[in-house]
């Protein structure tokens, strides 16, 4: 009889241990959002309206990154990422079906020489590139229009370019650290 009450008191000390680590751990999580969530809101290096992040051009950086593309040309790389900046301003990224080669294609190039100027001049991939953008305005829009933050998460999908919601989700906590559905209700508590 003793055996078992040893025994029972041994789980529920063990439960007790778990559902109290469990605790600590939502509550270390919650904590870790909330630093991100105000990174967000505050940051360092404002997010601007069109989607980029306001930089501080270094031109000697700029120069040596344009010299370490030997094959191409600075004046086609100056003109690419002239229309770079118009693609962006015009929210060219919030077409679902955009790709490679339709940009290529408005910007009147090729797919390689875009792919090298935005791997180079942007340092990421196109995809990465455009999802960026898209976080971006979809952290501007959410933050400016307080109607959107009533939309389910497929809408907010759509509305910012994405083919689903698992696509927008996994590309905001890509690049934030934290679920989108976690910065709409902290941007409802904050307002």
């Amino acid at each position: 009889m003793q055996k078992k009450q040893s025994a029972s008191s041994t789980w529920i000390l063990i439960l007790i241990g778990s559902l109290g680590g469990l605790i600590g751990y939502q509550y270390y999580l919650k904590k870790q959002y909330r630093k991100r969530f105000e990174a967000i809101i505050h940051p360092a290096t404002p997010i601007l309206a069109s989607g980029t992040t306001a930089e501080k051009s270094d031109s000697a950086a700029e120069e040596n990154k344009m010299q370490e593309q030997q094959w191409l040309p600075v004046e086609v790389v100056n003109q690419l990422l002239e229309k770079l900046a118009q693609f962006e301003l015009n929210k060219g990224f919030l077409e679902k079906t955009i790709s490679i080669q339709k940009v290529a294609l408005q910007l009147n190039t090729n797919t390689k020489y875009l792919s090298k100027v935005i791997n180079e001049q942007k340092g990421k991939m196109f995809v990465h590139y455009i999802n960026e953008l898209r976080i971006n305005e979809a952290v501007v829009q959410l933050q400016a229009q307080s109607i959107l933050r009533n939309y389910t998460m497929p809408y907010l999908a759509n509305e910012f370019g994405f083919n689903s919601a698992e696509a927008f989700s996994t590309a905001f906590f890509k690049k934030y650290k934290i679920k989108p559905t976690f910065f709409i209700k902290a941007l409802e508590k904050e307002n």
